[in-house]
């Protein structure tokens, strides 16, 4: 596959136009929020390691991230690789929401 004449391989990806200063910060914060989050993960037990913090980066711009349940999916299939990690999530998504 080729965008704009270059060979796309595998992870790579091409932007069509250069991002502009008002997405790059939101990508910062991101980026900033996710890494709290892992650490809040890690500091209550779940053993979340830089390497799935890495992976799960690289699989946001594959997923629609406005889409809450895709989103939050997508955390909890990168992060939680545990059936009881992923229940523990859970819970802890139903406290913050109520």
């Amino acid at each position: 596959m080729s965008i704009h004449g270059q060979p796309q391989e595998n992870g790579d990806y091409f932007a069509a136009e250069p991002l502009r200063p008002v997405e790059l910060e939101r990508g910062e914060r991101l980026l900033y929020r996710l890494t709290e989050f892992g650490r809040i993960l890690w500091e209550s037990g779940i053993d979340v390691e830089p390497r799935k913090m890495l992976d799960l980066a690289e699989t946001l711009g594959y997923v629609d991230i406005t889409n809450k349940e895709d989103f939050y999916n997508t955390l909890k299939c990168s992060l939680l690789a545990k059936q009881g990690a992923a229940d523990a999530a859970s819970s802890f998504r139903a406290e913050a929401a109520g």
